[in-house]
């Protein structure tokens, strides 16, 4: 099979497959489209299930993938092996962008070349306001993945800010439209694994290059001058809060990291309210050399984030910017780095720097050489104060 159609979107064996259930489905060919190209489907909601593809997928703009460019639904054993090149961001091995979607046991062996948003399996992961957890388990990526910023081995970033459950009310004798958003579902990364060689700039994981683990949760009121709710007039938030909801456990990274820019990790390039829990990294990290550059190098997390403001719109399409008062930390525990990280500075043999609160226990670094040309370097990392904290400012063996 060859599709060659460079100014048309959702280019695949199947342009568009909403709603639909695909099994025991074998492909190989080369497809090249605009937006939302992928050999299985250009954009596909559904189930996919023993799906294995073999080739090529361009697209001349966003959103590629081998088997599927744009996918929300349930994926279980799809495969892909071969080469895919997006000119612009949500390039992945497998899959290029997926909303609030549950993947078990798809592998993917490919060149992965893009901007952002590029990785060995997926490019990125947006969630969606959902009814029920969703989880990644099971799945492995192997083979080359180069981008700008958010690349990782085997997902370039997930973004739960949205991953919320949402419950709306009118009320007729206030005038009033209520909005709830709570955060009661996880997004679950497990039992994971990647074998790869990357490059990029900033944002880079041998796992995942950046996670938004985080969901604001609020309390929100829109009153309006009359009952057919035409004329808003007042909008009122209360009970805010960036609640922690994204888990990556028991997963592994054998990764050769090579990164220009700011945030690399050996599972996370950048971790935002996340926990990170029994997972290890071996290989390497090799960051800038740059003196006024800033770094920020870890075996497990390049970095440790929290969000400082959210935007959020309401049903008038009239957008609210929120200052992140309160926000569950990122954990990062029992979690095991064992590789040859060099950069120039904040270089952790576990994380690299960390800004905001974050809970970090029971870890362990055995790396064969920790390096910064400017410094700070620290066994755990430079920016704790506990027994593990810096042991030199340069090198250490």
């Amino acid at each position: 099979m060859s599709i060659s159609r460079g100014t048309t979107d959702d280019v695949g064996f199947f342009g568009v497959a909403s709603g639909a259930t695909v099994t025991n489905l074998t492909i190989e060919g080369s497809v090249y489209g605009a937006n939302n190209v992928g050999i299985l489907a250009g954009s596909f909601t559904g189930a996919a299930e023993n799906c294995h593809v073999k080739g090529s997928a361009r697209t001349a703009s966003d959103c590629v993938g081998g088997l599927i460019g744009y996918f929300e639904g349930t994926a279980t054993n799809c495969t892909f092996n071969g080469t895919v090149k997006g000119s612009s961001d949500c390039v992945g091995g497998l899959i290029g962008k997926s909303g609030s979607s549950d993947l078990k046991s798809c592998r993917a062996n490919a060149e992965v070349k893009g901007t952002k948003y590029v990785g060995g399996l997926i490019g990125y992961v947006l969630a969606t306001v959902t009814s029920s957890d969703k989880s990644i388990d099971d799945c492995f990526a192997s083979g080359t993945v180069s981008g700008s910023s958010n690349v990782g081995g085997l997902i370039g970033a997930m973004d739960t800010s949205a991953f919320r459950k949402l419950k709306t009310d009118t009320s007729t004798s206030s005038y009033s439209y209520y909005e709830y958003a709570t955060a009661p579902y996880k997004y679950i990364v497990s039992n994971c694994g990647a074998k790869t060689s990357i490059s990029a700039s900033s944002s880079v994981g041998g796992l995942i290059g950046q996670t938004l683990g985080f969901v604001y949760t609020y309390n929100f009121r829109i009153k309006y001058d009359y009952s057919d709710y035409t004329y808003p007039w007042d909008w009122t938030f209360s009970n805010e809060k960036a609640v922690r909801c994204m888990d990556v456990t028991g997963c592994f990274a054998l990764a050769q990291i090579k990164a220009t820019g700011s945030d690399a990790g050996g599972v996370i390039g950048k971790c935002n309210s996340t926990n990170v829990s029994d997972s290890y990294f071996n290989g390497s990290i090799v960051g800038g050399n740059s003196i006024t550059q800033y770094q920020g190098i870890g075996g497990i997390c390049g970095a440790i984030t929290a969000p400082a403001t959210v935007t959020i719109t309401d049903r008038d399409g009239k957008q609210h910017t929120r200052t992140v008062n309160s926000t569950d930390a990122s954990a990062i525990s029992r979690n095991y780095s064992r590789a040859t990280i060099a950069g120039s500075k904040y270089v952790g043999g576990i994380i690299g720097n960390i800004t905001s609160n974050a809970t970090v226990t029971s870890n362990f670094a055995l790396n064969p050489v920790l390096s910064a040309s400017v410094g700070p370097v620290a066994r755990i990392s430079p920016t704790t104060t506990d027994g593990f904290g810096a042991i030199g400012s340069l090198t250490t063996n």
